[in-house]
């Protein structure tokens, strides 16, 4: 089921502020929420800003959805392309460094990858303008994926975790990932970025 339709619906919204209100956070440690939240908070953006269901697929369940593998998938041009989303929330003490963990390019299809940083959690989740000052989104193709891993020397083989800052190039994968706060994400961004990208295999 596709995050982006079940919005509309004010019980989804109401459960989701109450999920993430009680059961993320410090010491608190639900697969579930973590799976959740990054999904809910690209939803809550991409339709404040226009983009639609039918344009954009964001599966709700964790694994095994409709998309297999995958957490959802865009339409364009036509064609469907998968899509991985990733969140962390920032790392001890800093502002705006975060870890995103366990990125696999083997077995996996997806051709857009989204890095949602929360900097803290909102005092609730109903609606984008609760949520949005307190996150920072970042986009990889999977061309800039792969071209990160080897300059790096690393594997493209199992996984691996990535820690970045928006605004810094420290961090094996920080020059390919596109930055923009959430609460400044416009249609033109995601057309320039998204839409546009590389998303071969090369």
């Amino acid at each position: 089921t596709n995050i982006m339709q079940l919005l509309n619906l004010s019980w989804f919204r109401t459960e989701c502020d109450h999920t993430l209100r009680t059961r993320l956070g410090p010491g608190l440690h639900c697969r579930d929420c973590f799976d959740l939240v990054s999904k809910y908070l690209l939803a809550l953006k991409t339709r404040d800003i226009g983009i639609s269901a039918d344009a954009l697929i964001i599966d709700v369940a964790q694994a095994g959805g409709v998309c297999r593998e995958s957490d959802g998938g865009l339409l364009a041009k036509g064609v469907f392309q998968p899509i991985e989303i990733k969140g962390s929330c920032r790392k001890g003490s800093t502002q705006t460094t975060f870890t995103f963990k366990d990125i696999r390019l083997q077995g996996t299809h997806w051709k857009h990858l989204f890095l949602l940083g929360r900097v803290r959690e909102p005092a609730t989740w109903l609606c984008v303008r609760d949520v949005e000052a307190c996150v920072s989104l970042g986009y990889v193709s999977r061309a800039d994926y792969i071209r990160a891993l080897d300059a790096a020397g690393r594997s493209r083989h199992g996984s691996h975790d990535a820690t970045v800052t928006p605004g810094s190039v420290r961090g094996w994968l920080s020059a390919a990932v596109r930055w923009t706060p959430l609460e400044h994400l416009t249609v033109a961004w995601w057309d320039r970025h998204v839409l546009a990208a590389d998303i071969s295999d090369k």
